[in-house]
């Protein structure tokens, strides 16, 4: 482990112990192989916080449609975390975004209705393999730990009870020390709304998580590729610049036989406006809508847009409806 993780991890625990009402927005992820005591090392902590205070779950339990597990806690422990390639795994993501960085928290218990409330919580989580879940692009919420593998099989055997002799000095006294530890750490230095730093562990992952699709978009943003290079864009110019790009569709568009022809070619369909909408979320592309007011059938339709790049949204945000709506038929249609 580096230093410098080392250190924000410990800021992390000390500012909870310190200002428990005051949220950290971001969560702490330790990986390492079995064995080498990633639960262990994290048991002061909680003892810190209070066991009435720690909502200890699996990875698995992330899968529910309900949450009672939050309510009135503070940590929320998830434990052997390997999701990254169940089929709700994006959704899983977006389920964690809220207790993460949110100032409150939806709460569904199981057969009750759906109520909020104040989200103090620290999400903590501990995995044993490398890729544990999806992360979107330009990801800021996870801080990721790899741990060294610190000793070998024979070591391991070697020193066996090791880790029984280590909690019991926690429960000896030796957690008392680490909360003293924890409660007089300075730790004025440290910005709870902050992103956290970033680590190799971190880039490996969210490099991974990326379908060829997500891949592509990444790429066609990056480029300013046909309708890409806007600053916003509808759903549809996005889908057909992709499906270009991917060699999926015709430059100039065409009648539905010459696309899907240009793609049986290419081996595949064309990507649909809802697969690249997702897609398009997954990489942060933000999506909105503005009433359409044009003076015709549709003057009560919404119409959908796409902010291409997130350091546009403040030009968009400073548009009015109209002027997105002139902006999206200018670029649509070239007047």
């Amino acid at each position: 482990m580096e230093e410098a993780d080392l250190q924000h991890i410990l800021d992390v625990m000390a500012w909870n112990v310190q200002f428990p009402d005051r949220k950290v927005r971001h969560a702490l992820v330790l990986g390492g192989y079995p064995g080498i005591g990633k639960d262990v090392a994290l048991m002061p902590f909680l003892m810190c916080i209070g066991a009435h205070n720690v909502s200890s779950i699996t990875g698995k339990d992330l899968l529910q449609d309900f949450n009672g597990y939050l309510r009135a806690k503070k940590v929320l422990n998830v434990q052997e975390v390997n999701l990254a390639d169940h089929r709700d795994a994006q959704h899983i993501e977006e389920k964690l975004k809220q207790p993460i960085g949110d100032e409150v928290v939806s709460i569904t218990p199981k057969g009750k209705e759906t109520f909020n409330v104040p989200n103090f919580l620290q999400v903590l989580m501990t995995t044993n393999w490398d890729h544990p879940f999806k992360l979107s692009r330009g990801d800021r919420r996870y801080h990721m730990t790899w741990l060294p593998k610190v000793l070998d099989e024979a070591a391991r055997a070697a020193n066996a009870t090791y880790f029984d002799q280590l909690v019991r000095w926690y429960q000896g006294g030796g957690a008392a020390a680490i909360y003293f530890y924890l409660l007089t750490r300075d730790v004025s230095g440290f910005d709870p709304e902050a992103p956290p730093p970033s680590t190799s562990w971190h880039g490996r992952v969210m490099a991974s998580s990326q379908t060829r699709l997500e891949e592509a978009l990444s790429n066609c943003i990056e480029n300013r590729f046909m309708a890409f290079g806007q600053l916003l864009a509808s759903p549809e110019a996005l889908t057909h610049s992709i499906n270009v790009h991917m060699g999926l569709a015709p430059a100039g568009g065409g009648a539905l036989p010459a696309v899907v022809a240009a793609a049986q070619a290419h081996g595949g369909r064309p990507w649909t406006k809802a697969v690249v909408a997702r897609a398009l979320a997954a990489v942060g592309a933000h999506h909105g809508q503005v009433r359409d007011t044009r003076v015709d059938w549709r003057l009560d339709r919404k119409r959908r847009y796409l902010v291409v790049r997130q350091a546009d949204r403040p030009a968009v945000e400073a548009m009015n409806p109209q002027e997105r709506n002139d902006y999206l038929d200018f670029h649509e249609n070239g007047s």
